[in-house]
């Protein structure tokens, strides 16, 4: 679009200057596909939902209830039946911090008149969550995840241009359950600090810890040597905790067989950091970025990188570039690489295209299994003995 506004512009000057047959096709010609461009990005865009939420996400020892509106208004919030100021200004976000204990919520729709509730009642022993990466503003899927499961991990990417459209697209289908987030890249595009204000952060949740890692510059996918450093340094004191499972969430990959693949740099020292601790009880890291689904294992820790949730659905030239950028049907076992973007194929177990959520089951063992969105199907069952 922008290139079409910039042969628009110079296409006027050409006419002040002639005003020939040859200089008016032209006009006509980069104002027809300057009018395209612009549809096309209009259409490309989710539809605005005019509220979301309430959602939960659990932020260190408290639990924050987070709702939207298409308007800035002021709200309120039932708590237990108990009527709570939620805001003293009209705002668009808004949210509203309590005990991590159970409760009842609800915040009325003032578009529309609606009342949306929400229960929770927090687990004492995790056994049942999922994982899902690179929604980008779609909503598609989000009804399919069920709601068998205590905990939703999002794995970055829940947009695409980082609009609060997006998000409320993402999560038009009622959530549920506790949602702990990570940022990709192309939720930095925009403002997002109203819904995602933590970056590297560690998050308690029942029996689980998971570690979430932001490792690259916004607003594009840069990796930054002092920002890794830095947050590695950041690891290294915050696994140390006694939670009996770990779990460690980034955007990028740290192995994946997709077309961005993983960087030397951050690679090596996420295995040098898990060699420095075999004992600390992580179990698996998960990730997102790459839009396909790829599993590999080093030692006894689960590298995952889960496929869309949607992303390919948002336009059709994102559709066509998942479509045409996966060249494999299916890659199985270890493969042979030959350069610093394919790093770990060796540690490689599985790889599909498919648009997936990952399904996690702790008990005497801890159950990986990957399910493909579009069909229901089981692609995948990873078992992994715990200590």
């Amino acid at each position: 679009m922008l290139v079409s506004g910039i042969l628009l512009v110079a296409s006027s000057v050409l006419f002040n200057n002639s005003t020939d047959s040859s200089s008016i096709a032209l006009i006509v010609l980069t104002s027809l596909v300057f009018a395209s461009s612009l549809l096309l990005t209009v259409i490309s865009q989710p539809k605005l939902n005019s509220f979301y939420g309430p959602l939960i996400f659990p932020v260190g020892d408290q639990i924050q209830i987070h709702w939207w509106t298409r308007k800035p208004v002021k709200t309120q919030l039932s708590l237990n039946g108990q009527v709570v100021e939620s805001n003293n200004e009209p705002s668009c976000f808004h949210n509203y911090h309590v005990p991590n204990s159970s409760f009842q919520a609800a915040v009325v729709d003032p578009h529309t008149n609606t009342a949306h509730s929400i229960s929770y009642d927090p687990p004492e022993i995790i056994t049942d969550f999922i994982v899902t990466s690179d929604h980008h503003g779609n909503s598609k899927y989000s009804s399919r995840l069920g709601a068998d499961y205590q905990l939703h991990l999002i794995g970055g990417d829940i947009s695409d241009f980082g609009t609060p459209g997006e998000f409320c697209k993402t999560f038009k289908n009622f959530h549920t359950r506790p949602i702990i987030m990570a940022i990709g890249n192309h939720d930095t595009r925009g403002d997002i600090d109203h819904i995602i204000n933590r970056q590297t952060y560690y998050q308690k949740f029942g029996s689980i810890g998971v570690f979430v890692l932001y490792v690259f510059q916004r607003p594009t996918y840069i990796h930054d040597p002092a920002l890794i450093s830095s947050v590695f340094s950041w690891l290294r004191q915050a696994i140390q905790t006694d939670d009996k499972h770990k779990f460690i969430m980034v955007h990028a990959p740290v192995y994946s067989t997709g077309l961005f693949g993983s960087t030397k740099l951050f690679t090596t020292q996420m295995e040098q950091f898990l060699d420095e601790h075999e004992n600390e009880r992580i179990r698996a890291v998960f990730q997102g970025h790459d839009h396909v689904f790829c599993s590999f294992k080093r030692k006894n820790v689960y590298v995952m990188t889960n496929a869309t949730c949607g992303g390919d659905l948002v336009s059709p030239m994102r559709r066509k570039f998942d479509q045409t950028r996966w060249r494999q049907k299916e890659l199985h076992g270890p493969l042979e690489s030959n350069n610093d973007r394919r790093i770990g194929w060796e540690h490689h177990l599985d790889s599909w295209l498919i648009r997936s959520k990952t399904e996690v089951h702790i008990g005497d063992k801890i159950t990986y299994t990957i399910r493909d969105l579009d069909t229901m199907q089981v692609k995948a069952t990873y078992e992994q003995e715990i200590d």
